[in-house]
């Protein structure tokens, strides 16, 4: 249902979802990097940091407990502008 709603996104113009997410589970990680990868979209992730009184317990840049761990590449994809080549995913896999 989730990939048949963002293959649908796509379609539309989505160029990626939140694969890294301080609350997010590895299993829901790894479900967001199959439909990414399959659909070549890219990827991003957040703290969910709002000022320190929405979520207190998530600090900006870290996540919930410290567990948020973004790639570089992530951002250097973002920045650039460039689409997604295999080895993208196969290194956002270690972070999952």
């Amino acid at each position: 249902e989730l990939y048949d709603l963002v293959s649908r996104l796509k379609s539309y113009g989505l160029n990626g979802i939140e694969v890294f997410h301080s609350s997010h589970k590895k299993e829901n990680r790894r479900e967001y990097l199959s439909i990414i990868e399959d659909l070549s979209l890219i990827t991003g992730g957040g703290s969910d940091y709002h000022g320190g009184t929405a979520h207190p317990e998530n600090e900006l840049g870290f996540g919930r407990n410290h567990n948020l761990n973004i790639p570089k590449m992530v951002i250097e994809v973002i920045k650039n502008n460039t689409a997604p080549t295999p080895a993208y995913y196969k290194d956002l896999a270690k972070f999952i």
